[in-house]
């Protein structure tokens, strides 16, 4: 599937298409991004973690960028701003991929990357703050934010968890400390109480509403107690989880409007850590109440084709963070007992988050001429972001911007962790993409038709979900090669006692469907096979994510 080649040389995606290049990660291993055959999840999340490292400024302590900004005449730069929210979520992005699928990280950047959590956790706060001036206050200003609380602990856990690091098993005791005592029991925060407010004022960056603060912080705090077992982390993610299921979410799964919820992720992530108590505590009822909330609010805020706009209350530009925090709260919600909504997993990996990485582009011009690291090397630099924000089209004109690559990258390896899981007695396939590990290898082709081709190592029990959109007089099995019987609970088809090395097809229709969506004020019309996008009108020709379609 090629997008608008003529008009921007453009191959887009990572799921059928061809792509421009071939690419020598770092640790030598080679990525071709130049044949007919889509990346796997396992291909794009390395592609991702290649942009990452080129992110980093190798002429500030490799801080990391804010994006690599590109206008319509691809006129580009990198552009500085707000590494105390990018650190954290470069660390937590990179260190998952490393654990899950061999990224490689340089020493000296990961060398300088811990120096950087420290010196910006070196406060009476300890919170993550940059202690240098940041262009994202006019450039002469020390700016601060409870935004990027999440950020700061997701950094302090990937250093121990991936590390073992004993500074920041003890740091991140000292942040939840500081800001336990800072929280008033009414969700608001004692500002004044921070060193941060007397020594540089208000803060400057998003607000102080629950969700965008503490409530999105919960799952970070989670993961942190999972990593070190600190009392002091259990007993504030227990303090969070209470407050923001009694006033975030309600029985009917409607919105809290007492707590002012705006901006999507946030409040998506909110969600995220509500359930992981819920799990992480064994109380049924937070789950439940994660599940009421999807049912009502998703498909309010994330449209069918994975467009969401960062903010609820007003339409704004898009991202693909947030199609992330959805495709994330189905897989759980599924391993929790609720299916209904793994459909949605699938749509918006295969429809928004992969097509939204960038495989190649036109040629970038940077804004001026000089040895400034942010004019250097942006061609290169640029391939493997994911779609970031999407300011000029809802579905192009994908603008790099680190924190939403880094957490689709986050989003992705829990994919790639989901899409085959080993069960007692045998092997659940959750997801329809690419993947192969001790037990099964799982190859998809969509071409007239959906197909899988699951080979067992070991032999057992094989589950394999099926779609609820294809109509179920079209689903077939094979077993090496010869139609095999199945049965069926609730969308998983169970084949019993697979043997090793047994070849399991099985094939479905892609219904041909179109659809309607208004998005930031225009009409599109989108057309699906299955659950695929493969084209849409109006379409934008400036880093398209779909291929043109002739309009009705």
């Amino acid at each position: 599937m090629q997008t608008n080649m003529k008009k921007n040389r453009l191959l887009r995606g990572a799921l059928g298409v061809a792509a421009a290049c071939a690419l020598l990660l770092p640790g030598g291993e080679a990525l071709a991004v130049g044949s007919d055959k889509p990346l796997t999840v396992k291909e794009s999340l390395l592609l991702a973690g290649n942009h990452l490292i080129g992110i980093l400024n190798p002429e500030e302590h490799y801080l990391p960028y804010w994006e690599m900004t590109i206008l319509p005449n691809y006129r580009a730069r990198l552009t500085r701003g707000w590494p105390a929210h990018n650190l954290g979520r470069w660390l937590d992005a990179m260190m998952r991929a490393e654990r899950s699928v061999g990224q490689h990280i340089p020493p000296e950047m990961e060398e300088a990357m811990v120096a950087n959590v420290k010196r910006f956790f070196d406060n009476p706060d300890c919170i993550p703050l940059n202690p240098d001036l940041d262009p994202f206050g006019g450039g002469d200003r020390l700016i601060w934010d409870l935004h990027s609380l999440r950020e700061g602990m997701l950094a302090l856990n990937a250093l121990a968890r991936y590390r073992d690091n004993a500074w920041a098993a003890e740091m991140g005791d000292r942040m939840i400390e500081s800001l336990d005592a800072k929280l008033r029991d009414d969700g608001t925060w004692d500002i004044e109480r921070f060193d941060a407010f007397r020594e540089r004022g208000p803060q400057v960056i998003h607000n102080l509403e629950a969700c965008d603060t503490h409530g999105r912080m919960l799952e970070a705090v989670i993961w942190f107690y999972e990593t070190t077992r600190s009392e002091k982390a259990r007993r504030f993610a227990d303090r969070l989880a209470r407050w923001h299921y009694d006033n975030t979410t309600q029985e009917d799964g409607r919105i809290n409007p007492a707590c002012r919820a705006d901006h999507t992720h946030s409040y998506l992530g909110t969600l995220r850590g509500l359930l992981l108590y819920g799990r992480l505590t064994g109380r049924p009822e937070y789950i439940r109440r994660v599940a009421d909330a999807y049912r009502v609010n998703v498909p309010a805020v994330v449209k069918p084709s994975g467009y969401t706009s960062h903010n609820m209350a007003v339409e704004s530009f898009g991202e693909t963070t947030s199609p992330g925090d959805a495709v994330q709260l189905a897989l759980w919600l599924h391993e929790e007992g609720y299916d209904e909504f793994l459909d949605d997993a699938d749509r918006l990996v295969r429809s928004r988050i992969l097509p939204s990485q960038i495989v190649a582009s036109e040629p970038l011009v940077p804004f001026a001429e000089g040895t400034c690291d942010a004019w250097r090397d942006l061609d290169r630099r640029v391939i493997g972001a994911y779609g970031g924000c999407h300011y000029h089209s809802p579905h192009g004109s994908s603008m790099p911007v680190t924190d939403v690559t880094s957490a689709d990258v986050h989003t992705l390896v829990d994919v790639y962790n989901h899409i085959a899981v080993a069960r007692p007695g045998g092997v659940e396939v959750v997801m329809h993409l690419d993947y192969e590990d001790d037990n099964v290898s799982v190859e998809t082709s969509r071409e007239d038709k959906g197909r899988l081709k699951i080979t067992m190592k070991r032999g057992g029990e094989l589950s394999v979900h099926v779609p609820r959109w294809t109509p179920a007089g079209s689903v077939r099995f094979t077993r090496d090669g010869r139609d095999v019987r199945f049965g069926t609970e609730g969308c998983f088809a169970q084949l019993r006692k697979v043997p090793a090395g047994a070849v399991i097809g099985m094939e479905y229709d892609l219904p041909e469907t179109v659809t309607r969506e208004t998005d930031q004020g225009v009409e599109y019309t989108v057309y699906w096979k299955g659950d695929e996008v493969v084209g849409i009108s109006p379409n934008t020709d400036f880093f398209p994510l779909f291929p043109d379609m002739p309009a009705e």
